[in-house]
């Protein structure tokens, strides 16, 4: 089983689409704490000669601050599987939202169930989807379709 924790607030609507029978795709911390930028990763972005490269330099140097906190790529990993699901390994589990007592937040429990039509990360092509995502964003915006 795997599992993160959810606020208070998002606790109910995560029960209600994990219990709504649609097609999920879950990627939990565990698999996406595996796809932090190394220093050399942050140092070529802001290499990178194009506007919206130099944004997000410009982004990654605020969020860091003083710290030698390196940017791990939660959301970018996710979206990056609606384009390209073979960058993580799936399997079907059931997925319950449980609120422990003495805990300021829930947690989601999975649990391998192969009828469940939720799919949950359990590993990720770490090297194929940092290169995708390196070469997407260091890259000219026409190439991604943008003007």
């Amino acid at each position: 089983p795997c599992g993160f924790t959810l606020e208070r607030t998002r606790e109910e609507a995560a029960r209600i689409v994990f219990a709504s029978g649609a097609d999920i795709t879950m990627t939990g911390l565990d698999v996406t704490l595996q796809c932090q930028l190394t220093s050399e990763q942050v140092e070529r972005i802001k290499a990178c000669e194009y506007p919206h490269t130099r944004l997000l330099g410009r982004m990654i140097d605020s969020w860091m601050g003083d710290s030698q906190r390196l940017p791990v790529l939660h959301d970018p990993l996710a979206v990056a599987l609606c384009f390209d699901p073979s960058l993580c390994t799936r399997q079907p589990m059931t997925v319950e939202i449980e609120t422990p007592v003495d805990s300021s937040g829930a947690l989601t429990l999975a649990v391998p169930e192969t009828r469940s039509r939720t799919q949950v990360c359990t590993g990720v092509d770490r090297d194929r989807f940092m290169t995708q995502f390196l070469d997407r964003v260091c890259g000219p915006a026409s190439s991604r379709g943008g003007r």
